[in-house]
C-alpha cells in the first residue's frame, strides 16, 4: 500500500498534521480546563449579587427570607445565611435544614469584608460561593452567603462552540495542503529518479547517451551527478577493455605471422639457410613471451597480488645506478646522460620495483633522443616527498596525447611500429601501477625546450614506517 514514495509522503504527511492537530487540541482544553478565568468570572457574579441584595436586608426582617428567595430565583443563585462559623440560619434553596454546618473545604483570605471560597454537597457537586457581612446581625446570622455550583459544562461547550470547528477546518485545510505538498515533493525527488533508473535500465544495454538529471533536492542532484560520473567511467572502462582486446590481438598477429611464415618456409624446404629463419622465430617466440609475462606482472600489480618489498630506499644511489647500467648504451645512441641529484631523505619502498621505472623511464628517453641530443634527470625534496624529473630534447608527445600514454598498448604514432623490438607497449602503464602503489604520482607533460618530461612524486616515510629495516650505510 505505501510502496510508492507518494504514498508515503502523503501518509507523513497526515500523520503529521494529525499528531499537531491532537497537540495543539489536548492543549487548548488543557489550558481552558485549568484557567482561573470562568473561576474569577464567577466570584464576581456572585460577588455583584450580594451586593445588590444586602441593600434589602435593611428593612423590615420579617419579610427578609421571601426578598432573599425572590432574589435567588431572579439571579439563579442560592443564598445563605449563615454564621462566622458556617452554621446555617437560612438556605433560599430549603435542602440545607438550619443549624446544619457548611461543608467548607478552601477560603481565600477576606477582602475588603468579603470572603471566597468552596464547600461542597454530598461527595461530588461543589459549590463556590461568596460571604459578605450583614450590616444588621440576626442573632448569630452574621454572614450573607451567595453560592453557585461550579459544573464542567460550560467550559467544554465553550470548547466546542467556539474551537471545534476552527479545528476541524484547520485539519480540513491541513489534509489538502498536505496531499499538494506530497505530491510535489514526491514529483521533485520521484521524478529524476525514475529518469536515472531508466537511464540505467539504458547503460546496462550499452547505450551510454543516457544521463541522470541534474534536479530536484541536493540529496538528488548529487545522486545525479555520481551516476554520471560512474557511468563515464563504466564507458571508459568498457572502451578501454575493448581497446585492450584490440591491442593484444593485434600485438599477438604480428609475432605469430611470422612465426608460422617463416615455420612454414622450413617445412616446405623454401629456406635455403633455416638458420636466419629460426632466429626470427625464437626472437617473435621471445618477444610474445614478454608480452604475456608483462600482461601477467600488470594484472597481479592492478588486483594487489604483487607483494611489495618495504624497506628504506636512498633515492639519490638508486638513481645514480639505474643512469650507469643504460649509460653505455645512451654512448652508443650518441645521447648525453646529464643529472642532478641534490641531497633528498630516504624514502620506503620497493627497490626492485622503483629501479624498473626508472630504468624504463630513462630507457625511453634515450630511445626517442636523437644523436646528439641530451637525457636529463634529477631529484629534489618537494611537498613533503620526493620529486623525480626525467627529461629528454627528443620529438616529444603532442599536447593531446599525454593524458593516454599511460594506457595499455597506446601508440603516439599509430601509423608505424615501434622502433624498439624490445618493448611489449605495457611499460608506462605498469610504471604508473607501481607509483601509485606506493602513494605517489606519475605524469608527463611537454619539455620547455621540446621533447618530453616526465615527472614522479612519491610521499616521505610515514611513522608507521619507523619500524621498517633501514638500510646500511
Amino acid at each position: 500500500m505505501f510502496a510508492s514514495l507518494r504514498a508515503r509522503l502523503l501518509f507523513s504527511y497526515i500523520m503529521v498534521m494529525g499528531v499537531t492537530l491532537c497537540i495543539v487540541s489536548t492543549a487548548l482544553l488543557f489550558i481552558l480546563l485549568s484557567s482561573p478565568l470562568p473561576t474569577r468570572q464567577m466570584y464576581e457574579r456572585l460577588e455583584s449579587i450580594g451586593r445588590a441584595a444586602l441593600p434589602s436586608l435593611r428593612g423590615n426582617p420579617s419579610n427578609s427570607d421571601a426578598r432573599l428567595k425572590a432574589i435567588a430565583e431572579s439571579t439563579s443563585a442560592r443564598i445563605l445565611l449563615a454564621s462566622q462559623d458556617h452554621r446555617v440560619f437560612f438556605d433560599s434553596d430549603g435542602a440545607i435544614q438550619p443549624g446544619r454546618t457548611l461543608d467548607v473545604r478552601s477560603t481565600q483570605p477576606e477582602a475588603n469584608g468579603i470572603i471566597r471560597g468552596t464547600y461542597r454537597v454530598g461527595q461530588d457537586q461543589v459549590w463556590l460561593f461568596v460571604a459578605l457581612k450583614l450590616p444588621n446581625a440576626r442573632n448569630d446570622a452574621d454572614r450573607l452567603i451567595i453560592a453557585a455550583p461550579r459544573p464542567p459544562g460550560p467550559l467544554l461547550s465553550f470548547f466546542g462552540e467556539n474551537m471545534l470547528r476552527p479545528l476541524l477546518q484547520a485539519a480540513v485545510i491541513g489534509l489538502i495542503l498536505a496531499i499538494i505538498l506530497a505530491f510535489l515533493i514526491s514529483s521533485s525527488v520521484a521524478g529524476p529518479l525514475k529518469r536515472t533508473a531508466v537511464a540505467a535500465r539504458a547503460i546496462a544495454d550499452g547505450d551510454y547517451s543516457k544521463k541522470s538529471p541534474l534536479e530536484g533536492p541536493v540529496e538528488v542532484r548529487e545522486l545525479g551527478r555520481a551516476f554520471n560520473e560512474m557511468a563515464q567511467k563504466v564507458q571508459r572502462s568498457q572502451q578501454t577493455q575493448r581497446d585492450f582486446l584490440a591491442n593484444v590481438s593485434h600485438e599477438l598477429k604480428t609475432p605469430l605471422t611470422s612465426i608460422q611464415g617463416y615455420a612454414q618456409a622450413i617445412l616446405d624446404g623454401a629456406a635455403a639457410q633455416p638458420g636466419p629463419a629460426a632466429r626470427v622465430i625464437y626472437d617473435e617466440a621471445a618477444r610474445m613471451h614478454r608480452l604475456v609475462e608483462d600482461l601477467l606482472d600488470l594484472a597481479r600489480i592492478e588486483s594487489g597480488q604483487s607483494p611489495f618489498q618495504r624497506e628504506h630506499i636512498r633515492l639519490a644511489q638508486l638513481l645514480q645506478s639505474v643512469m650507469e647500467n643504460l649509460a653505455l648504451r645512451a654512448s652508443k645512441q650518441g645521447v648525453t646522460l646529464l643529472h642532478s641529484l641534490t641531497s633528498v631523505p630516504p624514502i620506503t619502498g620497493d627497490n626492485d620495483r622503483l629501479a624498473q621505472v626508472l630504468t624504463n623511464l630513462i630507457d625511453n628517453a634515450i630511445t626517442h633522443t636523437p644523436s646528439g641530443g641530451q637525457v636529463r634527470v634529477s631529484a629534489a625534496h618537494i611537498d613533503s616527498g620526493v620529486q623525480v624529473i626525467v627529461s629528454d630534447t627528443g620529438k616529444g608527445i603532442p599536447p593531446e596525447e599525454l593524458s593516454r600514454i599511460f594506457e595499455r598498448f597506446y601508440q603516439v604514432d599509430k601509423s608505424r611500429m615501434r622502433s624498439d623490438k624490445r618493448g611489449t607497449g605495457l611499460g608506462l602503464t605498469i610504471s604508473k601501477e607501481i607509483i601509485e602503489a606506493h602513494g605517489g604520482k606519475i605524469y608527463a607533460e611537454r619539455g620547455k625546450e621540446g621533447g618530453t618530461t616526465f615527472n614522479i612524486w612519491l610521499p616521505l616515510p610515514r611513522a608507521s614506517d619507523e619500524t621498517v629495516p633501514r638500510v646500511k650505510n
